[in-house]
This record gives C-alpha cells, structure tokens and sequence, in this order.
C-alpha cells in the first residue's frame, strides 16, 4: 500500500539508509585515487580501479534487479550492507593493485544490488502522483555526502593517513546496515498476472527455457533510452569527482573540499523544484536545459584558472544533474508496471554504470597525453550531444504515434 504523504517512517529511514551508504562511497571515491598514485601507481590505473567499480555494477546490475523482483528485499538489503562494509575495510587491508582491484570488484557488485533495492523499496512508500518529488526528494542522502564525504575522506587521509579513510567509511556503511532493520519487512508483492505467468512456465518449462532467459527478464527495453540519457551525466561526473583534487593542485589550489560543498548545495537546490515540475510538466522541460548548463559547467572547469571559475562549474554542473538525473529516474519507474519495477531499476543504473565506469579510465588516457581541459571540454560536447539525442528520439516517437494512428 502507497503511503499518503511522502515522509513517512519508512521513507524516512530509507533515506537515512542511502545517506550512510552514500556518505561512505563518497569518502573512498576522491581518495583512492590519490591513495594509489601515493604507492606509485599511475593515473591511468588509478582511473582503472576507480572505474572497474561501476563496470562490475554493470555487469551485476540486471541479475540485481531481478533479485529485487523475487527475493525478499529487506534481506538481500541487509546482505549488500555488510558485505559493502567488509569492502571498505578491505581498501585498508590491500596495498596491491590485484588486491585494491579485488576489493573494488566486491564493492561494485554489492553496491549495484544495494542501489537496486534501495530504489525499489523506497517506491513502494511514495504516494501516487508524486513519483518525481518522491524520487527526488531521496536523493538529498546523496547530496548531503556528496557536501562533506569527499572532503572529510581527504582530510582525514591527510591528516590521519588513508587507511583511515578507508575503516571510518566502513563505520559508516555499517551504521546503515543496522538501520535497515528498522524498515518494515514486506515480502514481495506479485500481480496476478506475473503469478500466472509463472504457473504456465512451471507447466511448460522446456519450451519456455528459451522465454525464461529472454532479454527482457534482465532488462526493461522501454526505459534504455532514459538509462543512456543519465549516464551521460555520469560520465561528466565520475571524471569531474575522480580527478578534481589532481587538477585543482596544478592550478595551485590545495584545498578543493569547498567545491563538493557548493556542487552538494546547488543539487539541493534543484531538487526543491525540479521533481514539482517534472510531476506537472513531464520530462522535457527539465533535460534540454538540465544538458545546457551542464555543458556550460564542463567548458568552464577545463578553462578555470581560479577558484571562482571552480565554483561557478560546481554550481552549473549540479543545478543540471540535480534536475535531470532524478527526472530520468522517475520516468523509468513509471514507464512499467509495478511487478517490473526492480527491472526497471537496475535497467535505470545500467546507463549511468557504463558511462562512471567509462568514465575515469578514458578520462585518465586523456589526461595522459592531453591535459585535464581536454577531458572536461569532451563532457561538455557529451552533454550538448545529449539535447541532440533526445530531441531526435522525441521526433521518432512523435513520428512513431502518427503512423499508428
């Protein structure tokens, strides 16, 4: 049953849930990089460790988004929560880049079925109508960690060493397990037709073989084009957060946490208005200018000389993402019926996995041989090729209505 107003007790300790969780992934992204570079490995392998994170999401997602279709979601929950913190605790543990690469495969996979989850679980207790404020809304947990995770992981690495970094963030993702305990535990839910439809594939299970493991069981084709349309924020972003300590540093600016304070506050920003928009005006209203400022965002950080253009991208960057990420995230879960919505979910991560695991590994080649403004001016064409892309995909399905109609 949908609850009748959006902060409930559950919704509540969801987003309690997601900002612990967040809060962890935040404090290693920004310093594993410079923990790796510190042993005396490359920039190029630190973008790999950095990015084999969300290609190994990626490969696990759609199995994810079953399992939250089928399995109970509160265990499997709290099954991605300790096996998260054991991760973090193994960041501290490995000083090899075999062992760091493990650790990062581990922690991907997990974080994959605990974003799935999350995500399914907290739409079950947003009313109807309001999927756009709902969605959005929950984002702030990220957005808070996103304000001062970063900055406190490389203070405390500077400070205290990176290994401590690495067993604070596994406090973290721990406190979260434990208050998963407190969500109320509802077994899932299946629509008359999902049963009947397993009840003839039982019948028929030879035949159905081919059926049962057809794409659409691990992936909701009808939402792709919204997952594409995400990970193009994210690939902008993986590259922004993973080398913005390094860049900052050869612009003479040593401490860069402010910038992830001002990029968390302007995402808090949109988030006040955007989902009320979506919910009434629907989704185009928010992307074209969502992509423009982020394109925007992106020529200013690769030309930024001081710590005002810095600031000025941090802001552009998150009013964009803000607005467009959790609008696409709404329009995948209301684009299927509620027994596909893990489906849809893991489907939904799918885009933005790509493009953050992409992301850091060709960031770091063209760093390599090009300079950082190189690879942020390459967002900034990304995100201009997004208005492109989706102004052609809403002409097809314009065209597409006409002829059937």
């Amino acid at each position: 049953m949908k609850e009748e107003k959006i902060f409930n007790k559950n919704y509540i300790l969801l987003m309690i849930i997601n900002t612990l969780l967040f809060t962890s992934f935040n404090m290693i992204n920004p310093v594993l990089p410079k923990y790796v570079t510190g042993l005396g490995m490359s920039v190029t392998l630190a973008g790999v460790l950095s990015g084999c994170f969300s290609i190994t999401a990626l490969i696990f997602r759609p199995l994810s988004g079953i399992a939250a279709d089928k399995m109970n979601q509160k265990r499997l929950y709290l099954a991605a929560g300790a096996i998260i913190t054991a991760a973090c605790c193994g960041y501290a543990v490995f000083s090899s880049f075999s062992g760091l690469f493990f650790v990062r495969v581990v922690h991907g996979i997990f974080f994959a079925v605990d974003t799935t989850v999350s995500l399914v679980l907290v739409t079950r207790y947003i009313p109807k109508g309001k999927m756009g404020q709902g969605i959005g809304f929950f984002g702030i947990g990220p957005i808070i960690a996103i304000a001062f995770a970063p900055g406190m992981g490389l203070k405390i690495g500077t400070t205290y060493g990176y290994i401590n970094s690495f067993f604070i963030a596994a406090v973290m993702s721990a406190a979260a397990t434990l208050v998963i305990l407190f969500v109320a535990n509802q077994e899932q839910r299946e629509t008359p037709d999902a049963e009947s439809e397993k009840i003839q594939e039982s019948k028929a299970l030879p035949q159905a073989a081919g059926r049962r493991f057809s794409l659409k069981q691990f992936i909701a084709t009808e939402v792709i084009v919204f997952a594409f349309l995400a990970g193009l924020f994210s690939f902008a972003n993986s590259i922004e957060y993973t080398f913005i300590a390094l860049y900052s540093e050869t612009k003479g600016i040593d401490d860069i946490s402010i910038y992830f304070t001002v990029s968390a506050a302007f995402i808090l920003l949109s988030r006040l208005f955007a989902g009320r928009i979506y919910d009434k005006k629907g989704l185009a209203v928010i992307l074209y200018p969502a992509y423009l400022v982020g394109a925007v965002s992106m020529f200013i950080l690769g030309n930024a000389g001081c710590m005002a253009m810095f600031l000025a991208a941090a802001a552009l960057k998150a009013l964009g993402q803000g607005a467009g990420q959790p609008s696409l995230q709404s329009q995948c879960m209301t684009s299927v019926s509620q027994d596909r919505v893990g489906v849809a979910s893991s489907t939904y991560y799918l885009g933005p996995d790509i493009m953050q695991g992409i992301g850091p590994i060709v960031g770091g080649a063209v760093i390599d041989r090009a300079g950082y403004a190189a690879a942020y001016d390459l967002c900034g064409i990304l995100m201009l090729a997004g208005i492109v892309f989706y102004a052609g995909y809403m002409r097809y399905k314009k065209g597409k209505a006409a002829v059937q109609a």
